[in-house]
Protein backbone atom coordinates (compact mmCIF):
# COMPACT_ATOMS: atom_id res chain seq x y z
CA UNK A 1 0.00 0.00 0.00
CA UNK A 2 2.56 2.49 0.78
CA UNK A 3 4.50 1.89 -1.99
CA UNK A 4 1.30 2.82 -4.22
CA UNK A 5 0.86 5.91 -2.61
CA UNK A 6 4.74 6.93 -3.42
CA UNK A 7 4.16 5.59 -6.84
CA UNK A 8 0.94 7.96 -7.43
CA UNK A 9 2.86 10.88 -5.75
CA UNK A 10 5.93 10.54 -7.90
CA UNK A 11 3.49 10.60 -10.92
CA UNK A 12 1.56 13.27 -9.83
CA UNK A 13 4.91 15.39 -9.30
CA UNK A 14 6.14 14.86 -12.50
CA UNK A 15 3.07 15.59 -14.51
CA UNK A 16 2.39 18.88 -12.19
CA UNK A 17 3.99 21.29 -14.24
CA UNK A 18 1.87 20.41 -17.14
CA UNK A 19 -1.27 20.18 -14.80
CA UNK A 20 -0.76 23.44 -13.41
CA UNK A 21 -0.02 25.13 -16.88
CA UNK A 22 -3.12 23.18 -18.12
CA UNK A 23 -5.52 24.85 -15.26
CA UNK A 24 -3.66 28.59 -15.93
CA UNK A 25 -4.50 28.46 -19.58
CA UNK A 26 -8.20 26.47 -18.86
CA UNK A 27 -8.18 30.08 -16.42
CA UNK A 28 -7.20 32.67 -18.71
CA UNK A 29 -9.22 30.83 -21.86
CA UNK A 30 -12.59 31.27 -19.52
CA UNK A 31 -12.28 34.79 -18.39
CA UNK A 32 -11.69 35.72 -22.37
CA UNK A 33 -15.24 33.47 -22.50
CA UNK A 34 -16.65 35.60 -20.11
CA UNK A 35 -15.37 38.98 -20.90
CA UNK A 36 -16.36 38.68 -24.39
CA UNK A 37 -19.94 37.17 -23.16
CA UNK A 38 -20.75 40.27 -21.37
CA UNK A 39 -19.17 42.59 -23.66
CA UNK A 40 -21.72 41.05 -26.48
CA UNK A 41 -24.61 41.83 -23.70
CA UNK A 42 -23.55 45.36 -23.27
CA UNK A 43 -23.48 45.98 -27.19
CA UNK A 44 -26.75 44.44 -27.40
CA UNK A 45 -28.29 46.00 -24.57
CA UNK A 46 -26.96 49.68 -26.21
CA UNK A 47 -28.22 48.66 -29.75
CA UNK A 48 -31.47 47.92 -28.50
CA UNK A 49 -31.60 51.15 -25.88
CA UNK A 50 -30.94 53.43 -29.33
CA UNK A 51 -33.06 51.56 -31.43
CA UNK A 52 -35.73 52.09 -28.82
CA UNK A 53 -34.90 55.79 -28.96
CA UNK A 54 -34.42 56.37 -32.41
CA UNK A 55 -38.15 54.78 -32.96
CA UNK A 56 -39.73 56.82 -30.20
CA UNK A 57 -38.32 60.18 -31.87
CA UNK A 58 -39.72 59.06 -35.25
CA UNK A 59 -38.65 59.82 -38.67
CA UNK A 60 -36.41 63.23 -39.30
CA UNK A 61 -37.47 65.64 -41.62
CA UNK A 62 -34.81 66.86 -43.70
CA UNK A 63 -35.32 70.56 -45.53
CA UNK A 64 -33.84 71.53 -48.53
CA UNK A 65 -33.27 75.19 -49.84
CA UNK A 66 -33.97 74.11 -53.96
CA UNK A 67 -34.24 78.35 -54.59
CA UNK A 68 -30.57 78.33 -56.28
CA UNK A 69 -31.67 75.22 -58.59
CA UNK A 70 -34.55 76.78 -59.93
CA UNK A 71 -33.72 80.36 -60.44
CA UNK A 72 -30.64 78.45 -62.63
CA UNK A 73 -33.09 76.22 -64.63
CA UNK A 74 -35.02 78.89 -65.26
CA UNK A 75 -32.25 81.31 -66.84
CA UNK A 76 -31.18 78.45 -69.03
CA UNK A 77 -34.76 78.15 -69.93
CA UNK A 78 -34.69 81.52 -70.76
CA UNK A 79 -31.95 81.94 -72.68
CA UNK A 80 -32.94 79.95 -75.32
Amino acid sequence: MSQEKVDRYKKEKANRKQAVARERRNRYLSRIIIIAVIAAIVVWACFSIRSMIMASQGPTMTYINTEPITDYMNSLDAAE
